[in-house]
C-alpha cells in the first residue's frame, strides 16, 4: 500500500491548540505577571523540548520551599505529558496510524522526564542569571540549550533519540523555532498592548506548523518513509562531548580569570591619574597584583575587604563580595577618597558586573565623591528581578 502523504498545511485541531496555549498564557501574564515576563509565553506551545525548558523556567523560580518545588515538579510532568501528546498526535502526518493515547502519553512522559534532566544545569544557570544578571550566565546556558534541543528533538516522535540521528528538515525547524520565540518574544514585550495577543497568536500558528515539520521529518524523508537503520551513538556521543566540553570550559574560564601572580608595581603619584579597578561577584584578591595601564594613568584594585591600618588594600575571598550594598559603598568610599588625597586627584573607576552595580550606588549616594569618571562593563541594568 502506498504511504499516505503528509498533510502540507496544519489542521484546525493542531493551530487552535498550539495558537490557545501562548495566548492564554501571555493573556494571563499581560494581567498578572511582570511585563518582561510575558515574552515566556510565546515558548509554551513550542515543538518539545523547548516546552519543557519553558516550563522549568516557570518552576525554579515560583516555589516557596521544596515540598513546593517537588509538588510543582510533578504538576509540571503531567502538564507537559499532556500538552506533548496532545500536539504529537495532531500533527501526525497519517491520522490512520498515529499512536494511541496511551503510547503518545508514555513517549512523552519518558521524553518530558529525559529532557527535563538535561535542561536542568543550564536553566539554573539563566535562574541565577535573574537574580544578578551577569551576562556571562546568559551566554553559557542559551547556547547549550539550543545544542541538546538539537540533538534530542526527535525523541518525542521516535522515543528512541539516543538510537535515531535527527534529519536535516527536523534539524531546520528547531533552528527556526529558536529564531522564531527569540525574536518573538521580544516582540510581544515590545508591541502595543493592544497588538500583544495578535503577535503571540502569530506565533501560536508558526508552532503548529514547526511541530508538522519536526513530526514529519522525523517519520519520513523526502515524503517517503523513514528507512529503519541499525541503531547510531552518534547522539549520545556528541551530547557527552558538548557537555565535557561545557563544563571543563567553564571551569578552565574561571581558572584563567583569576589574577596572575605579578609583583605590585610602585607607581609615582606625580602627575599621575588615580585609577580604582573594581571586580565582579564572586571574584577575588590575593593581594599581590595591580592592573597595569599606560601612564600617567595608575591603576589599583579595589578590595572588598577594604583597607589595612597602613591604607592598602586588603586580599580578599569570594565571600566578601556578598555583603550589603550599603557596606560596599562604605568600603568604596574609604578606598576612593584614600586614593585622592594620596594623587591630590580625582579618582576614576572602572567597574564590571557587581563592582559596576557598587560604583553607581556610590555615586548616587556622594554627590561630593572625588570621582571624574565611571566605566562600566558588563553592569548590572536589573539586579535581583527574579521575584
Amino acid at each position: 500500500m502506498a504511504a499516505t502523504a503528509p498533510r502540507s498545511t496544519p489542521n484546525v485541531v493542531l493551530t487552535a491548540g498550539t495558537v490557545g496555549l501562548v495566548v492564554v498564557e501571555t493573556a494571563m501574564l499581560m494581567a498578572f505577571g511582570p511585563a518582561p515576563n510575558q515574552a515566556l509565553g510565546v515558548q509554551v506551545s513550542a515543538p518539545a523540548p523547548f516546552g519543557v525548558f519553558h516550563d522549568l523556567r516557570w518552576l525554579v523560580v515560583y516555589h516557596p520551599s521544596w515540598l513546593a518545588f517537588a509538588g510543582e515538579f510533578a504538576a509540571l510532568l503531567v502538564f507537559r505529558t499532556a500538552v506533548d501528546a496532545f500536539l504529537l498526535r495532531a500533527a501526525w502526518p497519517d491520522p490512520t496510524d498515529r499512536p494511541s493515547w496511551r503510547a503518545a502519553l508514555c513517549r512523552s512522559a519518558a521524553f518530558t522526564v529525559t529532557t527535563a534532566l538535561l535542561l536542568a544545569p543550564w536553566v539554573g544557570l539563566l535562574f541565577g542569571m535573574g537574580l544578578v544578571s551577569l551576562s556571562w550566565l546568559f551566554f553559557a546556558a542559551v547556547p547549550a540549550v539550543v545544542v541538546v534541543s538539537l540533538l534530542v528533538h526527535h525523541g518525542i516522535v521516535s522515543g528512541r533519540w539516543w538510537r535515531d540521528r535527527p534529519t536535516l528538515r527536523t534539524l531546520g525547524w528547531m533552528v527556526a523555532t529558536v529564531v522564531v520565540i527569540s525574536v518573538g518574544g521580544a516582540a510581544v514585550v515590545e508591541a502595543p498592548t493592544w497588538a500583544r495577543l495578535f503577535v503571540a497568536a502569530a506565533i501560536g500558528v508558526f508552532h503548529a506548523r514547526a511541530w508538522m515539520g519536526v513530526v514529519g521529518g522525523a517519520l519520513r524523508v523526502d515524503g517517503q518513509p523513514r528507512v529503519r537503520r541499525r541503531p547510531s551513538v552518534l547522539v549520545p556521543a556528541a551530547l557527552v562531548a558538548f557537555m565535557v566540553v561545557a563544563v571543563s570550559g567553564t571551569a578552565a574560564g574561571v581558572r584563567l580569570g583569576r589574577p596572575t601572580d605579578e609583583p605590585p608595581a610602585v607607581a609615582d603619584s606625580t602627575g599621575s591619574v588615580p585609577v580604582l579597578v573594581v571586580k565582579g561577584f564572586g571574584s577575588e584578591w590575593e593581594g599581590d597584583d595591580r592592573p597595569e595601564l599606560v601612564a600617567p594613568l595608575a591603576a589599583f584594585r579595589f578590595s572588598y575587604a577594604g583597607l589595612d591600618r597602613s591604607g592598602r588594600a586588603r586580599p580578599y575571598a569570594a565571600e566578601a563580595t556578598f555583603h550589603s550594598l550599603d557596606r560596599l559603598v562604605a568600603v568604596m568610599d574609604v578606598q576612593v577618597r584614600a586614593l585622592a588625597r594620596t594623587f591630590d586627584a580625582p579618582v576614576t573607576v572602572v567597574a564590571e558586573s557587581e563592582g559596576a552595580l557598587v560604583a553607581k550606588a556610590y555615586l548616587l549616594g556622594q554627590p561630593d565623591a572625588p570621582v571624574d569618571a565611571l566605566v562600566t562593563v558588563s553592569p548590572l541594568p536589573r539586579p535581583g528581578r527574579v521575584y
